[in-house]
C-alpha cells in the first residue's frame, strides 16, 4: 500500500502505542502522546523507566502492556485498530518493531528519526503495515504547526 494511503488509513486507527513516551514536555514522545489523546484516541505510552504523563501510567515494554488488563480489557486479536508509534532511537526501532510483531502489533508508524532500513524491511517481510519518514501529528485536526 502507498505510504499515504496506508498513514491516512492509520492515522484513523482509534488506539495507539506510543513507544518512547516522555514525561519530559519539551520532548516528541509527549507531543504525539498527548496530541493522540486530545484526538479522542485510545493512547498508552512505553518507557523504560515507566513513569507517567497527565496521569496515564507509562508501561516498561510492549510485552508487559499487552498482557496487562489495562489492555486485555479493551483491545484483543487481530489487533487491526491498533497502531504502535515508535519515537526512539533507529537502534531501539530494530528490536521494538521484532517485539511488535511478535506480539502481533502489526501496524507500525516510525516517526521522522526513529527510522531503520533493518526495521522497516523487516516489518514489511512480517507482513507489518508500515508508515515512515511521516509524523503522525500531520493527520491529526487539532495539530497546529
Amino acid at each position: 500500500m502507498a505510504t499515504v494511503a496506508l498513514g491516512n488509513r492509520l492515522s484513523g486507527c482509534g488506539t495507539w502505542i506510543v513507544v518512547g513516551a516522555s514525561q519530559d514536555t519539551s520532548k516528541f514522545g509527549n507531543r504525539i502522546f498527548k496530541e493522540l489523546v486530545l484526538n479522542h484516541r485510545r493512547v498508552f505510552g512505553i518507557n523504560a523507566r515507566g513513569g507517567s504523563i497527565d496521569g496515564v501510567n507509562l508501561h516498561t515494554s510492549l510485552e508487559q502492556l499487552v498482557h496487562s488488563p489495562e489492555f486485555t480489557t479493551v483491545c484483543s486479536p487481530p489487533f487491526d485498530d491498533v497502531v504502535v508509534d515508535v519515537v526512539v532511537p533507529p537502534k531501539v526501532t530494530e528490536d521494538i518493531v521484532k517485539q511488535a510483531v511478535g506480539l502481533g502489533l502489526k501496524n507500525i508508524w516510525m516517526q521522522p528519526g526513529s527510522e531503520s532500513e533493518e526495521a522497516m524491511n523487516w516489518a514489511e517481510l512480517n507482513q507489518a503495515a508500515v508508515v515512515h519518514h511521516d509524523c503522525i501529528m500531520k493527520h491529526l485536526p487539532t495539530h497546529k504547526s
